[in-house]
């Protein structure tokens, strides 16, 4: 402030909220890439991309529509906000507990064989 900056608190939008739509439209987009690889070559993937990539196809087109809508909408807001400053300092990444919830929340659902490799 002593050297004429602007110091000011702003809102984003929280990062859930792109994780949200990326995780669907990952999950849509990979499986649309992979999926005559996963057919013929099902062996060449580990089973954590084999798991996460077979998702693909059990997801409604209306929530992958909504997902693009959702990060079109995120990204229209980002950007106006980011409009008002040179700068903004955020964090970058989700909270370490929170990666560590999912991480024990996907080891839950594996299958006992997988489970029992870790």
């Amino acid at each position: 402030r002593g050297l004429g900056a602007d110091v000011r608190e702003v809102e984003l939008s929280s990062l859930e909220d792109f994780a949200t739509a990326q995780i669907i439209i990952t999950l849509v987009e990979g499986y649309a890439i992979h999926e005559k690889d996963l057919q013929d070559r099902r062996a060449e993937y580990s089973y954590h991309s084999r798991m996460r990539l077979s998702l693909g196809p059990f997801i409604r087109a209306v929530d992958y529509a909504r997902a693009l809508q959702l990060r079109e909408t995120l990204i229209a807001r980002y950007n106006e906000t980011m409009a008002a400053f040179d700068v903004i300092l955020a964090p970058g990444a989700p909270e370490p507990h929170r990666i560590a919830m999912l991480r024990e929340r996907l080891s839950e659902r594996a299958p006992p064989a997988q489970r029992e490799k870790r």
